[in-house]
């Protein structure tokens, strides 16, 4: 039995907020942004979606491990994250306010300006961070550990001002003393 054949786009006649929705569904904000190009109409579409996930681990290579990494592969990673966040805040209108971005990236040194810009240009309502390191805790030494409390204590320092948008910090491979944990802490209060 022949099925007769659809000629009628019918997902252009949907609106931009039942496409958001769709877009929603995806597996991930970057298959959202793929998805995107079928259309001119929807290119501004994945900026109005309201909990936007950006994470490092999608600008990795897929072929290999995160220990097998050399610096460079992860310099380059946290660039082309770095401007995916900056594009994605960039492009979020006012009159699309982001309800909560979620980020996920490593722990490294400097490099907090984004991160700042979040808080002040005010299209953010709320952030969920994930911090990682680039090492298990079987592979950290004790120099290790420092080099990551320090990146760790000038990330508190540098965006400060974004603590109160933060509604979930999720801290992965990173190791405190009980005086660090207390003022990370007291720092989101």
């Amino acid at each position: 039995m022949d099925l007769p054949r659809c000629t009628t786009d019918r997902l252009s006649a949907l609106p931009d907020d039942i496409l958001v929705s769709i877009l929603e569904k995806l597996s991930s904000t970057r298959e959202a942004i793929r998805a995107s190009v079928l259309s001119r109409r929807w290119a501004k579409l994945p900026f109005q979606l309201p909990e936007p996930e950006i994470s490092i681990m999608e600008f990795l290579p897929s072929d290999s491990q995160l220990y097998e990494l050399r610096a460079a592969q992860l310099s380059r990673a946290m660039e082309s994250f770095r401007g995916a966040v900056s594009t994605f805040t960039s492009r979020t209108g006012a009159q699309a306010k982001t309800r909560c971005l979620k980020i996920e990236f490593f722990l490294s040194d400097g490099r907090t300006s984004i991160l700042q810009r979040l808080a002040d240009k005010n299209n953010v309502g709320a952030l969920q961070f994930a911090i990682r390191t680039t090492v298990s805790k079987a592979e950290c030494d004790e120099k290790l550990m420092f080099r990551y409390a320090r990146h760790f204590h000038e990330f508190m320092a540098a965006t400060s001002s974004t603590f109160p948008l933060l509604t979930r910090p999720e801290l992965k491979n990173l190791w405190f003393g009980s005086d660090d944990l207390v003022a990370a802490l007291a720092m989101c209060l």
